[in-house]
């Protein structure tokens, strides 16, 4: 290579040769490893350069040492003429720049290789981000249980595309009853309460539900209810008195029934369809009508251990609160308002679950309104205003073995000792017949931090009452009955109870710190107080006049269980029982006998429970 030979020599001629291999060093120290060829001519070119640069050195290095030891080199060429020398240089530059534009061009291709490898390596990135977007964004596949999700509200499962879930859950409630005090003038009807005054241990609720949603817009439930029980009537011994505990009609005498049976309740059982135009959400099934906030508050989340008497006389008397019908409901775009209609088979005062005949209907719903909420802190302070109305038919197609009569209305205490079936009542009615009523429902809460306040009002008109419908059946004038109460709740704790906008009605309290004794956490405590009265008298109907006072402590260990403390104070204003002259039923004269405490007193009651819902 002629060409490179002349080039090193003049480069090494005018000094150059340190600048053009620092010039390639850097060019070369830029370019990835993977790019250098070991072919490449530059490559090989800078190899030479570095060679003849050392050699150049120590060339240098050996004429300095002869000079310094006195020796003068001998001149084995002839110096070169003043054209040669020019020659050189031309030569010399000539090659500069040719070399120049080699390391221009090589630099160029380069560069551009760099910018269109950044730019792919760019293209790569922003895929794989995508695709870790879309990983992070899409529900877990949830289709066993290792991949499933247990939370606040019990086991979930997700499809991969988020459009179905099931949830499957329960709730276990066991009650420990036990009457402290009664005042000597109250009187167990019929004298027959002896044992039912007694100390109780009961399971209220036990409860296996699976709930859910469906294709992504229908929501469903399917729950049942394994602690009610039943006398067996079909089991009678005429030897036991009558008493009027029982779940049959109790104005002619009867049998007191044989042993108690455990039933199988259905309680929420429906769909609902969402997102439906102008109605919004609409429910087909076994459900609680719309009427009512205490009513309609699932008992996981009840303040006391009990509601107030109004839902036992009014809500949910004989039905367990829970009749089949289609309803609907909306809100406002702001969620500050909402409207709740239905239709429903009017099963209130049939002493079933799941099984209606007759024509008997119900109509109405609930207006929700909430003037304040207070969107920093997520309802933490709130006002909620509410108003019911419902309008019921009676079915009128009595069989002659009904006696012709068709309601009866009655509120037991504050506690349950046992199954409605056996406690004595504090106001009862007795069995009448009536075509319709009539009830009107206003409440309003208040949640203010760790404070809550609530009330509600219920009151309810009789239409076409008579003792009877069979002829002879005594008109019993305008029936009109009532009820309320007002409670106070704290949480001792901080917590505040969590409002529900869509449904305006309140749900599971989330303790600042579950349970753990070793690490000194000891959940949410929140005190409590109510007042509730109801008022059965009414013409000749003399249910009975009832006041409880109640004082509560809840202790919440967790989102899922808590324990719940009440001492009742009940004072009963009961008169004996009416008689109403004339023809009744078959006899020619009868009682609407009540199956009530009467007389005039104190009666004191305390109460425990083991709550586990989720």
């Amino acid at each position: 290579m002629p060409a490179i030979s002349q080039l090193t020599s003049s480069i090494h001629r005018f000094g150059v040769a340190s600048s053009l291999s620092a010039l390639l060093a850097g060019v070369m120290c830029l370019l990835p490893a993977s790019s250098c060829l070991a072919d490449d001519p530059i490559q090989a070119l800078q190899q030479r350069l570095d060679k003849l640069e050392q050699d150049n050195r120590e060339l240098r290095s050996a004429l300095s040492k002869r000079s310094s030891d006195g020796f003068i080199p001998l001149l084995t060429e002839t110096p070169p003429s003043p054209d040669e020398l020019e020659d050189d240089d031309q030569q010399a530059s000539d090659d500069q720049s040719e070399m120049g534009s080699l390391v221009d061009g090589y630099i160029r291709r380069m560069t551009e290789q760099s910018r269109a490898m950044e730019e792919m390596q760019n293209q790569k990135i922003s895929t794989l981000e995508s695709k870790l977007a879309g990983v992070l964004n899409k529900p877990a596949p949830k289709g066993t249980a290792a991949n499933g999700n247990f939370g606040n509200t019990g086991l979930l499962f997700t499809s991969n595309d988020g459009n179905f879930k099931t949830h499957f859950g329960g709730t276990a409630q066991l009650d420990f009853i036990a009457p402290e005090s009664q005042a000597s003038n109250i009187v167990v009807p019929n004298g027959a309460g002896t044992p039912l005054t007694q100390d109780s241990t009961n399971f209220r609720r036990l409860r296996m539900r699976a709930d859910g949603t469906m294709y992504g817009t229908i929501d469903w439930v399917s729950e049942f209810d394994f602690a009610g029980f039943v006398q067996n009537t079909s089991q009678a011994n005429a030897n036991l008195a009558d008493n009027g505990l029982r779940s049959i009609g109790t104005l002619n005498g009867g049998v007191q029934g044989g042993n108690s049976l455990n039933v199988i309740q259905p309680t929420t059982v429906w769909m609902t369809f969402k997102e439906i135009p102008i109605l919004g959400n609409v429910r087909v099934g076994n459900q609680q009508d719309w009427f009512s906030i205490e009513h309609i508050t699932s008992a996981r989340y009840l303040d006391f251990m009990e509601r107030a008497p109004i839902m036992d006389a009014f809500s949910g008397p004989n039905n367990n609160g829970y009749t089949p019908g289609v309803s609907f409901f909306n809100n406002t775009p702001d969620k500050n308002a909402g409207l709740q209609m239905g239709v429903y088979k009017n099963n209130a005062y049939d002493s079933g679950y799941s099984y209606s005949i007759g024509n008997a209907f119900t109509y109405g719903g609930r207006v929700i309104w909430t003037p304040y909420y207070d969107e920093c802190s997520e309802g933490r302070y709130l006002v909620h205003t509410g108003f019911g109305a419902q309008y019921r038919t009676f079915d009128t197609d009595l069989a002659l073995n009904q006696n012709g009569q068709n309601v009866r209305l009655r509120s037991r205490g504050d506690l349950r000792i046992a199954s409605a079936t056996v406690t004595p009542n504090f106001t009862d009615t007795g069995n009448f017949f009536a075509t319709g009523q009539s009830l009107i429902d206003p409440e309003l809460a208040v949640v203010w931090g760790p404070w809550t306040f609530q009330a509600e009002y219920t009151a309810g008109w009789f239409n076409g009452a008579r003792s009877t419908q069979l002829a002879g059946g005594i008109p019993l004038d305008n029936v009109f009955m009532q009820g309320g109460y007002v409670e106070g709740l704290y949480f001792l704790t901080g917590e505040n109870k969590v409002y529900n906008r869509q449904t305006g009605l309140f749900g599971q309290v989330i303790p600042k710190n579950n349970v753990n004794f070793s690490e000194c956490k000891y959940g949410a405590w929140q005190v409590g107080a109510r007042y509730d009265w109801m008022d059965m008298n009414s013409g000749l109907i003399a249910g009975g006049r009832n006041q409880n006072g109640t004082l509560g402590l809840n202790w919440f260990l967790n989102p899922n269980i808590r324990f719940q403390f009440n001492t009742v104070f009940s004072y009963i204003d009961n008169s004996a029982n009416p008689t109403i002259p004339g023809p009744v039923g078959s006899a020619a004269t009868g009682a609407l006998q009540g199956a009530k405490f009467t007389g005039e007193g104190l009666i004191v009651t305390v109460g425990t429970r083991m709550d586990i819902s989720f």
